[in-house]
């Protein structure tokens, strides 16, 4: 394992545990996040793709969201190399 790779698992583990213990940040995601899946047509075909999604929380207001990054993580959906 990188180094990067390993640091990379320590910080996200942090901004989880950070996420969980941040009510206010969460509900300013949680209206950005809700914003968006209202601009979204229904009937457009295609992927809706976030890059660079992180702890992936944007899967609580668009679950048909394919979350990306760069470092693997359960909760994604695909890593871009």
């Amino acid at each position: 394992m990188s180094r990067s790779f390993e640091q990379h698992n320590i910080e996200i583990q942090q901004n989880r545990e950070s996420w969980a213990g941040r009510p206010l940040l969460r509900k300013v995601h949680s209206q950005f996040h809700r914003e968006i899946s209202h601009r979204l047509k229904p009937n457009q075909p295609g992927l809706i793709v976030e890059l660079g999604s992180g702890i992936g929380s944007i899967k609580e207001h668009i679950p048909q969201c394919m979350t990306t990054d760069i470092f693997p993580n359960p909760w994604l959906d695909r890593v871009e190399t």
